[in-house]
């Protein structure tokens, strides 16, 4: 069975109960931070983790992480693809329509000519995580072309 990274976010001091409750299910603790412990699991583990945690908000499969602790940084990583200097895939897993409003913030900057609507193919959004995770492992690793993003008109 595949091996997934799997993120327990939970309120802030719960983080030792959390981590017991999760060792008690068997498996692995990876990380802890601030309202968050992070432990690998299959797909079984999953289950388990939704039924059995008390403790925790929800069970987050973690596909990628990188830091952005502003929203500046959140967008470098689209950046750096847009330059050519990164080539992973970029999905966005819009559970419950949690991403919609930045989503829409998007399309409306293409809509008013402040984006180019090709800076919109950089990523994709997945309702459903099993379809991001598919999507991440058959990339093919595109890079963006600045040329082709320079020669669009307006």
């Amino acid at each position: 069975m595949r091996k997934f990274e799997l993120v327990v976010p939970c309120h802030f001091g719960m983080e030792a109960i959390m981590k017991r409750e999760i060792y008690d299910l068997g498996y692995e603790i990876t990380r802890v931070e601030d309202g968050r412990v992070t432990f690998e699991g299959d797909e079984e583990a999953i289950c388990r983790a939704n039924v059995f945690l008390r403790s925790g908000e929800r069970v987050l499969l973690q596909v990628g992480r990188f830091k952005a602790t502003t929203f500046d940084e959140l967008f470098e990583i689209l950046t750096l693809k847009q330059l050519g200097r990164d080539k992973k895939a970029i999905a966005i897993v819009n559970t419950n329509g949690y991403y919609d409003d930045i989503i829409n913030m998007l399309n409306r900057c293409v809509k008013e000519k402040f984006m180019f609507e090709k800076s919109l193919e950089l990523f994709k959004v997945f309702d459903d995580a099993t379809e991001a995770i598919e999507y991440i492992e058959n990339y093919k690793g595109e890079l963006a072309s600045i040329k082709e993003m320079k020669s669009i008109k307006i």
